[in-house]
């Protein structure tokens, strides 16, 4: 994403990792935090070294969450094999650097890795057939949540005073009064056929098989009895910590997904002379990343659903790095530098046809017939209908991810009796073109909330009137009743920015046991900009 590392640092191919939180001095570009890495170089033997690191879940204990579900241990891992090798540039049959000094260092890394999603097993509910086919009445929801007849009455004597029991709503009894958003009475917990929203089989269609039958939590008192879950005066639930008359989860899966890749490491160090010193590094990583529920934040950690079609990721980084170092005498140095690298992540869905509105079935409408036509996402922050959160990929671009930064250092080092001096500059160019996922939905966001308010049947007419919903999220999304929001189009952050930095610094020896250290530094930090040179939008309502 937008704040993550392109590159990586790998630890079997570093000499030196220096990290300043505090304190740093005025050479120092960037901050609070920086982090200095020196790579590892070849000498004038011959060396190397095969290694490798194993992880496997097979001598974990499990942990607490699947052995409450009775879940077998998950079954992950990771293997880091690797290599390198480094010693004098020669050509055989020649006398090509016979003084070695060329030498060279390279090294390789795999990963291989099955871990988790979310590092925990995936706990869900899922609306039963009955459910989805509009009963909502007690015993539909009783029987679902695991719970014996007459509970949900007891618990929900109001659509909105639950208490200790499922987090989406209330049952509908024989004698409710309430209607649906079309205005028609809900007989005996049943919403009417005819005002069923038929956009909701274009998820109920991708809904994995209930595996589980809810339990009680806590060892809750009868839950039929209104007296034992609630003050009748107070209204004040009487259920202790941790008690609930149902754990509301009836799907449970451990979901995996595959991170792979590989790291290549190479080093060319050139002593010129013994003033004259040049090294290069060239470094190239290539990550596979499978995401097989969703990509970005979804609104809750459980109560969500693995996509029909994940998404897969082969991001890959070049970084390549010049250091050359001159001693012009014994009190004189100048160190020059430049680095820059380049990341590549052009994500997208494993199959572009299964969420498009032709193959699910989706008619909308939508705010902007845009053309985005991958089914909406689904965002509660509640129970009763699970999350369907992966987030738009463009059926030709996916949603990629293109960054770099190149930069330039000059330093120059001198000592004067006791004055060890110090100046220099630092020039920077980063830049970020990415289609942001989150909060950037063309295709639209769907949610159902117990508490939702809708327009009537159209989710996106805006000329509808706002209308209370079913007080149950579940009815809401069987009834058509969502919030919906969505923007016009997908668009990317194709930004950058510059950085002129100089510095100068005097760490003077005053006497034997004590030394000062001065130093300022000057920095242009360069606005955020795109290609036209135009800024980030700014609100400025004085100009309106």
């Amino acid at each position: 994403d937008a704040t993550s590392s392109i590159s990586n640092v790998n630890m079997e191919m570093v000499s030196e990792v220096k990290v300043q939180t505090s304190n740093f001095g005025a050479d120092s570009a960037n901050g609070p935090v920086v982090v200095n890495a020196v790579t590892k170089s070849g000498g004038s033997n011959y060396h190397g070294a095969v290694y490798g690191y194993a992880r496997n879940s097979a001598l974990n204990s499990n942990d607490w969450i699947d052995n409450y579900f009775n879940n077998s241990r998950a079954g992950t891992y990771n293997y880091f094999p690797g290599a390198n090798v480094g010693g004098p540039v020669k050509i055989p049959g020649t006398n090509f650097n016979r003084t070695r000094k060329m030498t060279f260092f390279t090294a390789g890394e795999v990963y291989d890795q099955r871990n988790l999603y979310g590092n925990t097993a995936t706990l869900s509910f899922i609306p039963t057939a009955r459910m989805l086919s509009g009963d909502l009445s007690p015993n539909s929801i009783d029987d679902a949540l695991g719970m014996p007849h007459g509970s949900s009455i007891a618990m929900c004597p109001t659509p909105y005073g639950c208490t200790g029991t499922n987090n989406f709503g209330a049952a509908y009894s024989p004698a409710s009064t309430q209607l649906d958003v079309q205005g028609h009475n809900i007989i005996g917990g049943q919403i009417p056929f005819a005002d069923l929203d038929p956009n909701a089989s274009a998820y109920t269609q991708f809904y994995p098989k209930i595996n589980r039958v809810p339990q009680p939590q806590g060892n809750p008192p009868d839950c039929t009895d209104p007296a034992k879950l609630v003050n009748q005066v107070t209204f004040v639930s009487l259920l202790g910590p941790g008690q609930l008359c149902s754990d509301n989860i009836n799907y449970d899966v451990n979901i995996f997904a595959q991170h792979n890749g590989f790291q290549y490491h190479a080093r060319v160090d050139q002593n010129f002379t013994d003033a004259t010193k040049l090294y290069v590094t060239y470094d190239y990583e290539l990550v596979s990343d499978q995401a097989p529920v969703t990509t970005t934040y979804a609104g809750s950690s459980v109560n969500i659903i693995p996509s029909p079609t994940g998404a897969l990721t082969h991001a890959h980084s070049h970084r390549l790095s010049v250091n050359n170092t001159h001693t012009f005498g014994p009190t004189l140095t100048n160190e020059l530098i430049f680095a820059g690298v380049y990341f590549f992540s052009p994500a997208q869905l494993q199959n572009t046809k299964t969420l498009q509105d032709s193959n699910t079935g989706f008619a909308g409408p939508r705010y902007y017939e845009n053309g985005d036509t991958q089914l909406p996402q689904i965002i509660n922050y509640q129970g009763g209908v699970p999350d369907f959160a992966m987030p738009y990929f463009d059926p030709v671009r996916g949603a990629p991810k293109r960054k770099y930064s190149i930069n330039g250092a000059d330093n120059l080092t001198k000592q004067l009796r006791r004055h060890s001096l110090k100046v220099g500059f630092y020039a920077e160019q980063s830049a970020n073109n990415e289609y942001v996922q989150g909060y950037n939905d063309p295709q639209g966001q769907l949610n159902f909330q117990q508490y939702q308010q809708c327009n009537v049947y159209s989710i996106s007419n805006s000329k509808s009137g706002l209308k209370s919903g079913l007080g149950n999220s579940v009815g809401n999304f069987l009834n058509g009743c969502g919030g919906f929001t969505q923007v016009n189009k997908f668009q990317s952050g194709d930004m950058k920015y510059n950085t002129i930095d100089a510095y100068a610094t005097d760490d003077w020896q005053a006497t034997k046991k004590l030394t000062l250290t001065f130093g300022i530094r000057f920095d242009h930090l360069g606005p955020w900009v795109d290609s036209h040179g135009n800024g980030l939008a700014v609100w400025e309502p004085e100009k309106i």
